[in-house]
């Protein structure tokens, strides 16, 4: 692999400590102009870090006598890199990945170089020897919090398989852009540029597609399809878009699921997408010109404050509400060193956009209720509470998914007004 692949690994990896920057945006841009293959490890590495942050941690703290707490970013960040290689990446001989830790060391962590050598060889020779931490906050890496509450959901038993599967790299799942191409014919472009790609088992707009570098084809930069895992896209296809509807989506940045909801609607129709956040408004607007979408209309709103010309105006209200995010941990492993919520309050906020969303649907119109989490209260519990709560409604269908039907995990309910 090329020292420019690690570097990138490296430097994303710092802007996600550092800054807090979301992992896939970051690791994006610093791989662009990098070869597939580098891309690939690029981005296994940096995974594969984020993935296992604190077991990598717990395992280097075997072969630094002292100081561990206080090491710097820099030097740390280089010493998981390093770990993550010689313990969990194949294909590269220990000696390879040392050399090249130290060569980052030399880079970006001057007179720690000596330093990191030391640690990663130990670590090497003793790998063998390495026991398992039984916290499975450690050993898969999360917030203890985070164990605690997938142990209340799935057992012990469960939640250790639930973490397992978090830290697997995922199948990667496409939307076909029904606008620009039908899956039939999608399918030869990619696999004329070297993809394995079959189609998806539960939408008839999905791929799944094997390999590296889909963001760098020419199929991606034309618009004929955009990245969306099986669930996200099992609760788009829910949502029954029409043509000709008007459709409003209230948590709508970076705009999957209105391009979603465009596509579907051929591209005639409306829909508003609205975001609290006036800078990712761009993200849409960037996401519809690609896809050829022309019908969306972006909009600046917190969606707790009521509009006025909003009020029973649409046959489509989209609420896919901020939640905890357990269900993607494997994609956006970040979440996985969280501070706490406070549960309570942040049903609290799901609850209102949702009523506040409710107040926008048409008599005859549909309320499409979506989470990527896995915690009964902020999923069925909010759709019974809502229920109970909001006269005129009835649940049509609703859906959880998770690793036992091999996607991330989420939940959707599809909500008709009757009165």
């Amino acid at each position: 692999m090329t020292d420019s692949s690690r570097q990138a690994a490296y430097k994303s990896l710092i802007s996600i400590e550092k800054d807090g920057a979301y992992s896939q945006l970051t690791l994006n841009a610093s791989v662009r102009g990098l070869e597939p293959r580098d891309q690939a490890f690029a981005r296994e590495i940096c995974y594969g870090v984020l993935r296992r942050k604190y077991l990598l941690d717990h395992y280097l703290k075997g072969f630094i006598a002292k100081g561990f707490s206080r090491l710097d970013l820099s030097v740390l960040t280089i010493l998981r890199m390093g770990a993550c290689e010689i313990l969990f990446m194949d294909g590269v001989p220990d000696y390879a990945s040392i050399n090249e830790a130290v060569s980052l060391a030399k880079k970006y962590a001057r007179g720690r170089d000596r330093f990191v050598n030391g640690v990663l060889r130990n670590l090497a020779r003793n790998k063998a020897d390495l026991a398992e931490p039984d916290d499975i906050s450690v050993k898969y890496s999360v917030e203890p919090w985070i164990a605690d509450l997938l142990t209340g959901v799935y057992g012990r038993d469960g939640a250790e398989e639930y973490l397992r599967y978090s830290i697997e790299t995922p199948e990667l799942c496409i939307r076909v852009n029904l606008l620009k191409n039908s899956r039939d014919e999608l399918i030869p472009l990619l696999e004329e540029e070297g993809f394995e790609v079959r189609p998806s088992g539960m939408s008839p707009r999905g791929l799944m597609v094997r390999g590296t570098g889909i963001l760098e084809t020419g199929a991606f930069r034309e618009g004929r399809f955009s990245v969306q895992d099986e669930a996200s896209l099992t609760a788009s296809d829910m949502a029954e878009a029409r043509e000709g509807m008007k459709v409003l989506d209230l948590c709508a940045a970076p705009g999957g699921k209105s391009c979603a909801a465009a596509e579907a609607m051929a591209n005639r129709g409306k829909v508003i997408s609205q975001d609290i956040y006036e800078h990712k408004l761009t993200l849409i607007d960037s996401y519809a010109r690609r896809n050829g979408i022309d019908i969306i209309e972006t909009r600046q709103g917190d969606s707790t404050v009521p509009v006025r010309e909003f009020e029973e105006q649409f046959d489509l209200v989209i609420c896919d509400v901020p939640c905890t995010g357990l269900g993607v941990l494997r994609r956006k492993p970040e979440i996985k060193y969280k501070e706490k919520p406070d549960l309570a309050a942040l049903c609290a906020l799901q609850q209102e956009i949702m009523r506040r969303g409710a107040s926008y649907v048409r008599k005859g119109g549909a309320l499409m209720f979506s989470t990527c989490t896995v915690t009964r209260e902020e999923n069925e519990d909010n759709v019974s509470r809502f229920l109970r709560d909001i006269p005129g409604f009835e649940l049509e269908k609703d859906v959880r998914l998770g690793p036992d039907a091999g996607t991330d995990g989420f939940y959707a309910a599809r909500l008709r007004r009757i009165l």
